[in-house]
C-alpha cells in the first residue's frame, strides 16, 4: 500500500541522516554500530514476513480442503 511503502521510505531517511551525522559527528565506531543493528533489524523483520508468508499459505491450503 502507498501509505506504508511512504513510511518504509520516511524510516529510511531518517536512519541514512542520523547515519550521516554520526559519521561526520559521532566518530567511526557508533556508525558501524548503527550499521550492525540495522542488519539485524532487517534479519528479524525478513523473518517475520516469511513467517507470515508461509502461515497465509498454510491457511490457504487448509481452506481449499
Amino acid at each position: 500500500s502507498a501509505s506504508l511503502n511512504m513510511v518504509i521510505l520516511m524510516v529510511m531517511s531518517v536512519s541514512v541522516e542520523i547515519g550521516r551525522w554520526l559519521w561526520f559527528n559521532g566518530g567511526r565506531l557508533p556508525f558501524h554500530l548503527l550499521a550492525v543493528v540495522a542488519g539485524v533489524i532487517v534479519v528479524f523483520t525478513l523473518a517475520g514476513l516469511l513467517n507470515r508468508v508461509r502461515q497465509h499459505q498454510a491457511a490457504e491450503l487448509a481452506e481449499e480442503r
